[in-house]
């Protein structure tokens, strides 16, 4: 987590992006600035948080749903990331401002994916060397 919050650090100074990022936090410190103030005082990040980013599908769907369902917010994702072409998840009871709003950050970010992962969408989903040569 501290390499990947530092790589994130390096990037967005290396693009001139004004931005705040942390590492591990537990939710409560992430979104409630009550509890950022005693847990993370000096975290710029902690209680004002707008991107949580999950290990795997399954803990991202449940966080997101509960933090959309208990503060009553829109909540888009899941987007997923290190993938050879945009990509992401949406529930089946997403409403189609929920939709649009993923579609939005997906879109955002297909414009400047290869920048982002170099060498994605070089080759078809599935195709190998093999068949690439192949006539």
């Amino acid at each position: 987590m501290q390499a990947a919050t530092a790589l994130a650090q390096q990037k967005a100074e290396s693009m001139r992006l004004e931005a705040d990022f942390d590492g591990e936090l537990q939710v409560d410190a992430a979104l409630v600035p009550e509890i950022a103030s005693r847990k993370l005082p000096e975290s710029k990040v902690a209680g004002h948080a707008n991107v949580l980013i999950f290990p795997e599908l399954n803990s991202g769907n449940i966080a997101s749903n509960s933090c959309a369902t208990s503060r009553r917010r829109n909540a888009y994702g899941q987007i997923l990331l290190g993938m050879d072409r945009p990509a992401a998840d949406c529930s089946r009871g997403s409403t189609a401002h929920d939709i649009l709003g993923v579609a939005a950050i997906v879109g955002v970010q297909a414009i400047e994916y290869k920048a982002l992962y170099p060498g994605a969408g070089e080759r078809l989903p599935g195709e190998t060397e093999f068949r690439r040569k192949t006539p």
